[in-house]
């Protein structure tokens, strides 16, 4: 599994026109504690 969020391959061009990063601070929190939660599950399906 993987969260990226590479901005830098967008053009600058479309980051200034729709802002970068295009999404609130607290997105990148609610993604982290989103990811943690999938680990925790897929460790639990590992231990039985």
């Amino acid at each position: 599994m993987a969260l990226t969020y590479d901005c830098l391959v967008v053009p600058d061009t479309i980051r200034e026109h729709i802002g970068f990063p295009p999404f609130p601070p607290a997105h990148l929190g609610n993604s982290l504690a989103h990811r943690a939660e999938e680990v925790a599950a897929t460790t639990a399906d590992f231990r039985g």
